[in-house]
């Protein structure tokens, strides 16, 4: 059996050749969002929270995404918040800078919980989180 010797570029050729894939899959990642306002904050029992819940969704390469329908869920029961429709899930389209924001509202049950923000379509791994308290 032979073994073959590497001389230093060819080492570096191996390593980068190897590398190059990885780079690659990263970059095609996809979309992310994240919660960039509203998180944490708490409001009185049936009064609206002081701060919009604010999330952005951005490409693999961090550019931002517009036009995406992104929902907010909060919980069906217990301590909650509703939204302008007097529900506990919104849709909105994000804006020219990949932002969305929504008004909300404390329920009338004091208590902590989160809130999730997605894409509506093909919903991501890793939604945006918000942590909220209804305090009495």
């Amino acid at each position: 059996m032979k073994l073959m010797s590497l001389t230093r570029r060819s080492a570096a050729a191996a390593c980068v050749v190897l590398l190059v894939p990885v780079v690659a899959v990263a970059a095609t990642t996809g979309p992310r969002i994240s919660a960039t306002g509203g998180t944490p904050q708490s409001a009185v029992v049936s009064t609206a929270f002081t701060h919009k819940l604010s999330a952005r969704v951005v490409g693999a390469k961090g550019n931002p995404r517009v036009g995406l329908l992104v929902t907010f869920k909060a919980p069906t029961t217990g301590p909650s918040l509703t939204f302008a429709n007097g529900r506990t899930t919104w849709t909105h389209a994000t804006g020219k800078k990949g932002y969305v924001r929504v008004a909300v509202t404390a329920n009338a049950t004091a208590g902590t919980y989160k809130v999730t923000a997605n894409l509506k379509k093909g919903a991501l791994k890793t939604p945006a989180t918000f942590n909220l308290t209804n305090t009495p």
